[in-house]
Formats: structure tokens, sequence, C-alpha cells
């Protein structure tokens, strides 16, 4: 081979070499897009479900104040009755499943369910989180006070009537976490 040939091939595998990395560092740059999209995207969910379980926190409390005369002392034992259902299931050792049919069996009480399959990630979200903070809240009435199907139900239908009056803006949010802090005595970051 001469000398001419083996300049030649030298030239051909260097642009090979330079076309291989180039496409190295474009996938590369591609698995970083996507990465830190997948990491804002769960930043993202997290952020809703933790804005969504704080309102749904402050609507149960208003309903329980409304409903039950709820006030501080009550309140702040229905956070540590709901927190520790809610710890018992992200250890894995409830499902909220197995809330429901407690419900069912104790209380005669059963939750609807909305099909969450149709709608938007942030809508399923917000509906899953709806659902596990309904059983928990639920439960926690059942386990600490011992309330069943009557006044499960009366509290559950106050929880719709201020969900409702929220959608066409009857009152705010802001006006529901004043009513605890002023005339229900509760103060907790969870409504701050």
């Amino acid at each position: 081979m001469g000398n001419f040939a083996k300049q030649m091939k030298r030239k051909q595998l260097q642009k090979t070499n330079k076309g291989a990395a180039r496409g190295i560092r474009q996938a590369n740059r591609a698995d970083k897009q996507v990465m830190t999209a997948y990491e804002r995207q769960n930043v993202t969910d997290m952020l809703t479900e933790i804005k969504t379980a704080q309102d749904l926190t402050v609507i149960f409390f208003v309903a329980a104040h409304r409903i039950f005369g709820f006030s501080g002392k009550r309140l702040k034992r229905l956070v540590e009755k709901m927190g520790s259902h809610i710890e018992c299931i992200r250890q894995g050792y409830v499902t909220v499943r197995d809330i429901e049919k407690i419900l069912e069996e104790e209380a005669h009480m059963v939750i609807d369910h909305k099909d969450i399959k149709k709608v938007s990630r942030t809508r399923s979200i917000k509906w899953r989180v709806q659902g596990e903070m309904t059983a928990v809240f639920l439960i926690s009435l059942l386990d600490g006070w011992g309330y069943k199907k009557i006044r499960l139900e009366r509290v559950y239908e106050e929880v719709a009537r201020i969900a409702d009056g929220l959608a066409t803006k009857e009152f705010t949010m802001e006006d529901l976490k004043e009513l605890l802090t002023g005339e229900a005595h509760y103060t907790n970051e969870a409504v701050a």
C-alpha cells in the first residue's frame, strides 16, 4: 500500500471518528434534555400533590369545624390521626382501597370514584390525591371519634358544599384559611 493510500485511509478514519464522536455528543445532549424534562415533570407533579393536599386539608378542617364544632385541640388531634394514616399508606402497610373497605364494612360509607384515565396528568394527580385524602379524613374521624355513616355523610356533604362554593367563587381558599385561624383558633403550616 502506497503512501497516498495510507494518508487517504487515515483521513477517512479521522472523519469516521469525528462523526461517531459528534453522534455520541448529540445522543448525550438528548439524554440530558430528556432527564431534565423528566425531573422538571416530577417536581411539577410533587408540587401539584402538595398543593392539592394542603387545599383539601383546609376544606376538611372547615367542614369538621362547621359540622362537629372542631377547633384548636380537636383539629390538632385530627391532624395527628390523618398523619398516621397517611404514613401507613406511604409505608405500604395499608392501601387506600383497604381503608375504603374498612369504611364500607364498619361505617357503611362508600366513596365514589372518578375515572382518572381520560383526563390530563395534572387532573389525574389531583383526583388521586383527593381520593387518598378523603379516605384518610373519613377513617380518621371513624378511628378517632367513632363517627359512623350518618355523621360521616354529613361532613362529606359539607366538604362537597365547600368545594362547590370554591368552584363558583362564592368564597376563596383564603377565606377558609381565615375562618380556621380566626373562628376555629387553629394554626398549622398546612393551613398557613
